[in-house]
């Protein structure tokens, strides 16, 4: 009798070894996946499509925003991307900004589609950085509720969220 316990106090064993190993995986933040808010405008006899995707993992932050002018045949498709470190803290998001990049051009320059990557150090990556008037760092407080996040960012530092632009909408893709 002592002989068929000891397989079944084995099969308990492992199953406690099981069930605490799970136990002892993070939970994936719920922040984590690709988010995307679109948008359009016309400029004067041009009409623009901007579709701006957030890819977000536990620890970085991606983000291109993809502007598209209709007004062209075939159409104008040029890209703007930043990618960074991500920390979170309750409910605010740090992004410190370690490359950013453009579309490159063709010869007559038209937009490739093409993202040109700079990374943090290079003088294309501070020249980007300057003349688009992005900060390095910045912060989000943001709130999700099902497939749906809301971002907030103070633009102007006035300490509010009010400001047109300030607060974003983006649905899980």
């Amino acid at each position: 009798m002592k002989r068929q316990g000891i397989p079944v106090l084995a099969a308990f064993i492992a199953v406690l070894m099981i069930t605490a190993c799970k136990k002892d995986d993070p939970p994936i933040p719920v922040y984590v996946g690709t988010w995307s808010f679109s948008w359009g405008y016309v400029d004067g006899a041009d009409t623009i499509d901007i579709k701006d995707i957030i890819t977000l993992e536990a620890d970085t932050y991606e983000e291109i925003i993809q502007m598209r002018n209709r007004t062209y045949m075939g159409s104008l498709t040029s890209y703007l991307g930043m990618k960074g470190a991500l920390s979170v803290d309750g409910y605010t998001m740090t992004v410190s900004l370690n490359k950013v990049g453009i579309s490159s051009a063709d010869d007559n320059g038209m937009p490739t589609g093409n993202i040109m990557w700079f990374s943090k150090g290079e003088q294309d990556y501070y020249q980007l950085i300057y003349e688009l008037g992005l900060a390095e760092t910045f912060n989000y407080n943001f709130s999700i509720a099902g497939d749906v996040m809301t971002l907030l960012i103070d633009s102007n530092h006035d300490g509010d969220f009010f400001d047109p632009g300030e607060a974003t909408i983006y649905a899980r893709q």
